[in-house]
C-alpha cells in the first residue's frame, strides 16, 4: 500500500504541477485547459527526463522535477485555483479520480499478466524505462529483437522519472503506466461533450469506460497504447474545435498533441496521416493563398520540433537505418512480396471485423485444462482484438441502433476518418493475427465510439438503455471480473526451479506460463504482490462504481 500511495502522489505532483501552470491562462474553457494541463505535464516530464539522460546528470537530478512542480503551482496558484473551481472542470477532475481509483484497484489484483497471446510487451516497456534511468549501453536489445529506436520513448521516460523518484520496482512502473492510461478519459470526455445535446455526458462515459473490458485491460497492462490514444483524441478534439478558423490556437494544440501521440506509440501515425489529409481536403479552396501554406508550415514546424527531440537524437546516435527501419511494421514486412503483404493485411482486416466464433479459428494455441482460463481467453480474444466487440456487447448494440437512427449525421469527414483510420491502423500490423488487430492501434476509435454513445444515451430510450445495461453487466462479468480472477491466481515462485512448471502450462496455457516465467526469471514484484487485502479492495471497487452510477443518475447541465 505505501508503494501505491507514493507512486500515485508523485505522478499527481509531476503531471499536475508541471502541466497546469503551462496552460492555466490559455484562451480555452476550463475543462479544455484541464485536459491540456494533464497532457502538457506528460510532455514536460518527458522533456525533463530526456534532458537528465542526455546531460549525464545523476539520478538525484530527478528531484528537481517535484521541486519545479511545486514552485510552478505556487507561481500560478490563483489561476489554477480558478481553473479547478470551474464547475465543468471540477466535475471532470472528480470523474477522472474515480476512474483512476477503479483502474488502480483492478491493477492491485494482478499477480501475473495473462490473456490471449499478450506476452513480452510489458517487460520491454519496463526495461526501456530502466534503460534511460541506468544509462544502459546504446546497443541494448529488448526482448532479444528490438533496438531502442524501434519504439518511441515518451511514456517510458515519464516512467523513468517516476522510478527515479520512488523505486525501480516493476510495481511502481505499473502504477505509472495505469495512471498515464487513464488520462485518455479527459479528451474522450471533451469529445463526448462536443457530441452531446443537453446534459453533460462525462459521467455516462465514465461508466462505459469502467465497464469496458478493452479500456480496463489496456489501462492495467503495462504498455503505451492508451497514453497514445489520449494524445490522439486530444489532437482530434482541438482539430475539430478549430474548424475553419484561421490561426486558431486549437490548431497549435492539435499539432503538438499529434506529435506527442507519435512519440508515445507509432500506432498513432495513421491518425496523423488521416487527419492531415482531412486538413488539406477541408482547405482546398485556400491552396492558392500564401496564408494557408504559412499556417500549414507553422503547424508542421511546431509538431516537427517536438518530434525532433526524439528523432534528432536517434539519428545522431543510431543513424537513419535503426531510427526509421527497426520498428515492427518495417521489419515484419521484410522478405514479403507485395501480394503477400496485401493478403496478410486483408486477412487481418477480416479477422478484426469478424469475431472468431463466426469464422474458422485456431484454438490450439489457447488450449488449457482449466475451463475458467479457457473461457477467459475465449472472451479476451473478442473484447481485445475484434473491433465491433471491443465496444462491448451492449455498446455495440446501442451504437448500431443509434447509428442507424442518426445515419444522416455521418458526414464525409467521419466516413473518411473512421474508414481510413481502420485500414491504415490494420495496415501497420505486418504480421498475421489470427484473432484480429484491434489491440494494435484501434483504441482511439473505440474510445471515440464510446464517447459518441455517451453523448447520445438519452436518445436510446428506456428499452434501449435496459439492453445497454444488460450488455454492460455481461461485459463486466466475462471481460473484467473473470479476467482479473485468473490474473490474481497465485502460483508458487519455485515452479521453475523445481521443474514443476509444465503443470502450469497444462492448466493455464502458454501465455500465463510465459508471463509468469518472465516474472520469476527477472525477480519482478507486481502490484498484486504487495499484499493489499482483497475484500476491502472489492468493497472499494463497488463504492467507486456506485459513485459513478450515482453521477449518471444525477444529470448535470451542459458546459
Amino acid at each position: 500500500m505505501p508503494q501505491l500511495l507514493a507512486g500515485s502522489l508523485v505522478f499527481l505532483v509531476l503531471i499536475g504541477g508541471l502541466g497546469l501552470p503551462l496552460v492555466a491562462r490559455l484562451p480555452f474553457a476550463a475543462d479544455e485547459r484541464l485536459t491540456l494541463g494533464a497532457l502538457a505535464g506528460c510532455v514536460a516530464v518527458y522533456l525533463a527526463a530526456g534532458a537528465v539522460y542526455c546531460s549525464g546528470l545523476p539520478a538525484a537530478a530527478y528531484w528537481a522535477l517535484p521541486v519545479a512542480a511545486v514552485g510552478a503551482l505556487a507561481w500560478r496558484w490563483a489561476a489554477i485555483r480558478t481553473l479547478v473551481g470551474d464547475a465543468p472542470a471540477r466535475r471532470l477532475l472528480v470523474l477522472w479520480l474515480i476512474l483512476a481509483g477503479w483502474c488502480l484497484g483492478w491493477l492491485t489484483l494482478v499477480r501475473s499478466y495473462s490473456g490471449g497471446e499478450w506476452v513480452g510487451d510489458w517487460i520491454e516497456h519496463y526495461q526501456r524505462a530502466r534503460f534511460f534511468l541506468e544509462r544502459q549501453p546504446l546497443d541494448t536489445v529488448f526482448l532479444r529483437v528490438y533496438p531502442l529506436p524501434a519504439r518511441p520513448p515518451l511514456a517510458n521516460l515519464v516512467g523513468t522519472a517516476l522510478l527515479g523518484l520512488t523505486e525501480t520496482s516493476f510495481a511502481q512502473y505499473q502504477i505509472c503506466s495505469t495512471l498515464l492510461a487513464t488520462l485518455a478519459f479527459f479528451p474522450a470526455a471533451l469529445l463526448a461533450r462536443r457530441f452531446a445535446r443537453g446534459a453533460d455526458p462525462a459521467a455516462a462515459l465514465l461508466v462505459l469506460l469502467m465497464l469496458s473490458p478493452l479500456f480496463v485491460q489496456n489501462a492495467t497492462f503495462a504498455w503505451t497504447k492508451l497514453p497514445a490514444a489520449a494524445f490522439t483524441l486530444a489532437g482530434l478534439y482541438f482539430f475539430l474545435r478549430a474548424g475553419r478558423v484561421a490561426d486558431d490556437p486549437g490548431l497549435r494544440c492539435a499539432a503538438l498533441c499529434f506529435a506527442a501521440a507519435v512519440l508515445t506509440h507509432y500506432s498513432a501515425a495513421p491518425y496523423v496521416l488521416v487527419l492531415g489529409a482531412a486538413w488539406f481536403a477541408s482547405r482546398r479552396s485556400e491552396w492558392r493563398e500564401a496564408g494557408f501554406w504559412c499556417e500549414t508550415l507553422r503547424l508542421g514546424g511546431l509538431g516537427g520540433a517536438l518530434l525532433a527531440t526524439w528523432f534528432g537524437w536517434s539519428l545522431l546516435r543510431y543513424g537513419p537505418g535503426p531510427t526509421f527501419l527497426s520498428n515492427s511494421t518495417v521489419t515484419g514486412s521484410a522478405g514479403l512480396t507485395l501480394a503477400q503483404q496485401f493478403a496478410l493485411r486483408a486477412t487481418n482486416l477480416f479477422n478484426t471485423l469478424v469475431p472468431h466464433p463466426l469464422r474458422p479459428a485456431q484454438y490450439a494455441f489457447v488450449q488449457q485444462a482449466s475451463s475458467l482460463s479457457w473461457w477467459r481467453d475465449y472472451f479476451f480474444n473478442l473484447y481485445q482484438t475484434n473491433l465491433p466487440l471491443a465496444l462491448g456487447s451492449g455498446g455495440l448494440v446501442a451504437l448500431a441502433v443509434l447509428g442507424w437512427r442518426r445515419r444522416r449525421e455521418l458526414t464525409p469527414f467521419w466516413v473518411w476518418t473512421i474508414g481510413a483510420s481502420i485500414l491504415l491502423s490494420i495496415g501497420v500490423a505486418s504480421w498475421p493475427d489470427r484473432w484480429g488487430a484491434t489491440h494494435i492501434g484501434l483504441q482511439p476509435l473505440v474510445l471515440l465510439g464510446l464517447a459518441w454513445l455517451a453523448a447520445r444515451l438519452p436518445a436510446l430510450g428506456r428499452a434501449g438503455r435496459g439492453v445497454l445495461a444488460t450488455g454492460l453487466t455481461l461485459d463486466f462479468s466475462l471481460g473484467i471480473a473473470g479476467h482479473f480472477w485468473v490474473q490474481h491466481l497465485a502460483f508458487p515462485a519455485d515452479l521453475f526451479t523445481q521443474h514443476r512448471d509444465q503443470m502450469l502450462l497444462y492448466l493455464h496455457g502458454y501465455t500465463t506460463w510465459n508471463n509468469f516465467l518472465s516474472k520469476c526469471a527477472l525477480h519482478l514484484t507486481f502490484v498484486g504482490d504487495l499484499g493489499v487485502p482483497v475484500l476491502p479492495l472489492v468493497a472499494l471497487l463497488a463504492v467507486l462504481l456506485a459513485l459513478a452510477l450515482r453521477r449518471v443518475l444525477r444529470p448535470t447541465p451542459a458546459s
